[in-house]
């Protein structure tokens, strides 16, 4: 079932926003309330009276199981009128609902006579000036999905501004209003400000409600003071670093430090806070990153090395995390009066771009390890081949040398052969006779 998700109201998110403004024990219309997350929830955590209108017959099914009544039909056959016509409700909730209606401006004025007087109507509505859906136009796109800021199903689009005046036109006042934002790359869109000519990035990344996914607004029939809280949740759309300090504590929030990341190369904490520190914790960024961290310092002088990270792949000083909490940790030893923490930190990609950067890293890494193992091989080839014809004309010499001590010990034998013979012996006499004529000869003279 397309909108059968489960409901989550630990984290930020605009059912959860919506949802808190809901009074315990209310009487309360749905409209929209597929198969029922959000009437379970009301019923079996609020303990509210639940009425509800859904289209779709086969999800209503399973709302009925935590509703009074569920009326099956699209809201603007306005058949639900008749159906609670002896009610009054303490909150109309419309989750989602209004960009898919034809008229949405005509179902808020209808539903003005079934809300007490000091009743609310609780509204939740995607912003389509989201700076993803900018930069997507600005390269030429506009692509419907099965669910999010484009869901296929939307009829109208929203902004800020143009629900203010829809509010404003049905005579409604703004009694409470709230906005979940989200950076472009954490959306469903392939979409960062990377993607355009800096100064138009830069441009969007400082626009009011640039990144403002979800509005959420509590409506009433009487002015009121406006609670504005527009800006609370807006943090969360921000990437942000942040250094926990163990002293002796352990690592939590309490004793940690937030910067918002404005891609500065220089991070410098201030530690002078806290004593008795053990170590610190540092998350370069509050999402998946691949940095260069090529130095960490202690009060501006003391360099010091990490003690371990959840890095995913590292080379040389390169680290990349495609976990969406990157730890490093660093621990001092014999270390006191620690005043201040730097890290000289270059960021090379955030989010989902370091997946794609590192495969790209590896691919790179791995040509070049081919590239040096071709090298190894040519190098070795070469050697082998030298080698070979050291080893081919040492046995060449060598064969030569046998034959030249063959050769010498046939020429010994036949000397040998010579000197033993009789006429050697004969020749060596008469060599002797004629040595001893000439002496002779020499002495008469």
């Amino acid at each position: 079932m397309k909108y059968d998700f489960e409901l989550d109201l630990s984290a930020d998110n605009n059912l959860a926003v919506l949802l808190n403004r809901v009074k315990p024990h209310s009487v309360i219309l749905e409209f929209g309330c597929a198969n029922g997350r959000i009437t379970k929830y009301l019923q079996e955590q609020l303990h509210c009276e639940v009425y509800a209108v859904e289209l779709d017959e086969k999800a209503a099914v399973d709302a009925r199981r935590y509703a009074k009544k569920v009326v099956v039909e699209n809201c603007e056959n306005y058949g639900w009128k008749e159906e609670f016509s002896t009610l009054v409700f303490d909150h109309i909730i419309f989750a989602d609902v209004l960009e898919h209606l034809y008229d949405p401006k005509q179902v808020l004025l209808e539903s003005k006579s079934f809300l007490k007087e000091d009743g609310t109507i609780l509204v939740s509505l995607p912003n389509i000036a989201h700076n993803a859906i900018i930069i997507d136009l600005m390269k030429n796109e506009f692509n419907y999905d099965e669910v999010g800021l484009l869901d296929e199903t939307h009829i109208r689009f929203f902004t800020k501004k143009t629900f203010d005046r829809l509010v404003l036109e049905c005579g409604y006042s703004i009694g409470y209003e709230s906005a979940i934002f989200v950076h472009p790359s954490n959306t469903t869109f392939d979409a960062d400000y990377d993607q355009l000519p800096q100064c138009v990035g830069d441009f969007l990344a400082q626009r009011q409600y640039g990144e403002l996914y979800h509005l959420i607004y509590e409506l009433k029939k009487h002015s009121v003071e406006k609670i504005d809280e527009m800006d609370r949740y807006q943090n969360s759309a921000k990437n942000f670093i942040q250094l926990y300090v163990d002293t002796t504590n352990g690592f939590n929030e309490q004793e940690s430090i937030k910067q918002i990341f404005e891609n500065q190369e220089k991070v410098v904490f201030d530690l002078s806070g806290f004593e008795n520190i053990q170590s610190v914790r540092l998350d370069p960024l509050n999402t998946a990153v691949a940095i260069q961290l090529d130095n960490i310092t202690i009060n501006g002088e003391t360099a010091v090395s990490l003690s371990s990270s959840n890095v995913y792949y590292s080379n040389g000083n390169s680290f990349y995390f495609l976990s969406d909490d990157p730890q490093i940790y660093i621990s001092f030893e014999n270390q006191t009066d620690i005043k201040n923490i730097t890290f000289e930190v270059k960021y090379l990609h955030t989010d989902k771009k370091v997946s794609k950067q590192l495969l790209e890293k590896l691919k790179n890494d791995l040509d070049q390890l081919r590239l040096n193992s071709k090298k190894i091989r040519d190098e070795n080839s070469i050697h082998q081949t030298i080698q070979k014809e050291l080893t081919d004309q040492s046995v060449k010499l060598t064969q030569q040398l046998d034959t030249k001590k063959v050769e010498n010990k046939n020429f010994q034998e036949e000397l040998e052969q010579i000197y033993s013979s009789k006429l050697w012996k004969i020749l060596t006499t008469i060599r002797k006779v004629l040595h001893s004529v000439k002496i002779r000869k020499k002495e008469k003279q």
